[in-house]
């Protein structure tokens, strides 16, 4: 080595077995990932990666300036979102919850957390672990959050399909004193929420959920009408695209674009009665 150009400025270090462990251990998504290559995987439980579909990470998230988070109260656009959530899980006992309909992209959200190309201040990657509850999973999300905790790991616990009640629990161990965990949970079913908003949910849940939720047959029957209508309002491009930014002319375009319906189909429904008249007899004793 003497020999070399320069030779002064290398640096030589050894790095045994104990002190690789030491290392991995405290970058948790290190160690799941080379419990994974010894064979000793943690039952579902995963680092960071491709979490919603294969090769997810490796594009890039694209933000929709159209879409929008709601927060508590405020309606926020996706770059706010992002970086109001990641400011949430950064600091230690940090917990926040991803919920919304099935297909609507939050798996793929939580992934854009951790990406570096996307604004500032992104996730460490090596502290991401993931899971999902739908999946038969070994160690119950609890349970690793609980020996995470204990560890004294700094670690960011991802729990996808995670009901109400488990995201309760894992937030409740986030929290205690000494925790250095943050936990992002994700959700389907917005029954809770909901709820807590005196709105009652009329869409029934997946054939494959664990905990089964009720929903209303009848008013579940009416849904295709409300779809229908919606329909012939994203006809118009302004409001398929959300054109108008603010609020207010948004639900103005919505007005002028229903009016433009109700001719037509108080039109429909006279041209019907036309067609097919009500019977004397029946007009008769009717009134």
């Amino acid at each position: 080595m003497g020999d070399l150009e320069q030779a002064d400025r290398i640096q030589i270090d050894f790095y045994g077995a104990d002190r690789i462990a030491r290392w991995a251990n405290r970058h948790p998504g290190v160690a799941i990932w080379l419990l994974g290559q010894g064979g000793r995987s943690l039952g579902g439980w995963r680092p960071y990666g491709d979490w919603s579909t294969e090769g997810a990470t490796s594009k890039p998230y694209i933000v929709d300036d159209q879409a929008r988070a709601t927060f508590g109260d405020d309606l926020v656009d996706m770059h706010s979102a992002i970086a109001n959530i990641r400011a949430a899980l950064r600091e230690p006992g940090g917990v926040a919850r991803l919920v919304g309909l099935s297909g609507m992209g939050k798996t793929r959200l939580a992934e854009a957390l951790f990406d570096e190309n996307l604004g500032q201040g992104a996730l460490p990657k090596a502290k991401a672990i993931y899971g999902d509850a739908e999946r038969d999973l070994e160690v119950g999300a609890a349970r690793v959050a609980e020996e995470l905790m204990l560890a004294g790991a700094d670690a960011l616990l991802v729990d996808d399909n995670a009901n109400a009640a488990i995201h309760g629990q894992l937030a409740e161990i986030a929290r205690r004193s000494g925790s250095h965990i943050s936990v992002l949970t994700i959700d389907y079913d917005m029954g809770a929420d909901l709820a807590n908003r005196d709105i009652e949910a009329v869409i029934p849940g997946r054939s494959n959920r664990r905990v089964k939720t009720g929903h209303d047959r009848e008013l579940y029957k009416q849904r295709n009408q409300i779809e229908r209508f919606f329909g012939r309002l994203k006809i118009n491009p302004a409001i398929a695209t959300r054109y108008d930014q603010l609020a207010e002319s948004f639900l103005s375009m919505v007005h002028i674009a229903t009016a433009r319906y109700c001719p037509k189909f108080v039109h429909a429904a006279q041209t019907i009665a036309d067609k097919y008249p009500v019977p004397i007899s029946m007009s008769r004793s009717s009134t």
